[in-house]
């Protein structure tokens, strides 16, 4: 399988392979859902009105500038098929969404490899690349990545952004982990500063909230044009009622993405302690998950102990020794830590 999540066809008690919140859904999340039966018989808003003005508010930009879609996937493809772009340059290891998008359009993908020794960050030799590439017209990058966690720092953004406004290249941030990085409200402070028409940054409910049987991401438009040409590419109806209800509850919630902050930050410590060694390789990162290293296959041992992680061999770039994991709640990761310990892996 190409992402996480498989436990439909595997024997799975504790599912690290999928990057979602530890904690317990609000209870505001649930009261939303159950209200929800009561307008099962009635279409949905098209246009997410209600939900938009409630993202725009906390977004601090016009109602006007967001478009809601069926998960951040969905925009993708939405915008593969609104702008087409001939050339696509992507950084290796990263998202395979992004891929699964340029084969749809048969559009072809230059590649940008980030190294294990500058510990897989997005730095100087990126910039570079940009600026010697010919005809690139589309930039997907994921902040933070995905899955090595890393952030793009502040003063490598704005060059990123710099160069691409001047040779108008579409860049599409991709920041659905964004919400569980520190700092996350001085890079969202830093980053609306930019009017560029191309510069398009795309969210989600799903990660931070933990709901993925949901589905609901949301655009950043900058040009109201673009929006609206992406929006063309969009079906009727494609954000559910439920979903929607579901998001603009979720909108008031900014002391569960407080709290998710910290207990993230602490059970990241946890695992670091515990996992790095002789056998296994820890990259630090910014986000709610973890990219290993291990000299062992770590996936063959825990679905044995009916733990699911991610193999990252079919990430491009990356080799079958190299693993993802959740940070999940301290209860899992000592099961998690036991289970290496018993097996003699760390």
């Amino acid at each position: 399988m190409i992402h996480g999540g498989d436990i439909y066809r595997n024997d799975v008690k504790i599912d690290y392979s999928v990057n979602i919140n530890p904690l317990q859904l609000p209870d505001s999340i649930k009261k939303a859902y159950e209200k929800c039966f009561d307008t099962l018989g009635t279409y949905p808003d098209p246009y997410c009105e209600k939900l938009c003005k409630q993202i725009a508010k906390i977004e601090k930009v016009s109602n006007n500038k967001i478009l809601c879609g069926n998960g951040a996937s969905e925009l993708f493809m939405a915008i593969y098929h609104g702008i087409k772009p001939q050339k696509i340059m992507l950084c290796s290891p990263s998202f395979y969404g992004y891929v699964h998008g340029a084969n749809a359009l048969d559009c072809e993908i230059q590649w940008h490899y980030l190294s294990e020794n500058e510990e897989f960050k997005v730095n100087s030799r990126f910039i570079k690349e940009i600026e010697k590439s010919e005809d690139v017209d589309m930039i997907f990058l994921t902040n933070p990545n995905n899955p090595t966690g890393k952030i793009v720092d502040i003063d490598i953004l704005d060059k990123i952004i710099s160069v691409c406004q001047k040779k108008e290249i579409y860049l599409i941030l991709d920041e659905c982990f964004m919400e569980f990085v520190e700092g996350c409200n001085d890079y969202n402070d830093y980053i609306k500063k930019y009017n560029y028409s191309k510069l398009i940054r795309i969210k989600a409910f799903t990660k931070i909230f933990a709901i993925p049987g949901v589905r609901l991401g949301y655009g950043i438009f900058n040009s109201v044009e673009e929006l609206e040409n992406v929006r063309k590419n969009l079906p009727e109806w494609n954000v559910s009622g439920i979903a929607q209800s579901i998001g603009v509850v979720a909108t008031e919630e900014d002391n569960y993405i407080k709290k998710t902050r910290e207990y993230i930050k602490q059970e990241k410590e946890f695992l670091y302690e515990n996992l790095n060694g002789d056998n296994i390789k820890v990259f630090y990162s910014d986000a709610n998950f973890i990219l290993l290293k291990s000299k062992i296959d770590l996936y063959d041992f825990l679905i044995k102990e009916k733990i699911l992680i991610r193999k990252c061999d079919n990430f491009h770039g990356l080799e079958k020794e190299y693993y993802r994991i959740a940070v999940k709640s301290r209860e899992e990761n000592e099961i998690l830590i036991n289970c290496l310990k018993d097996g003699g892996i760390i």
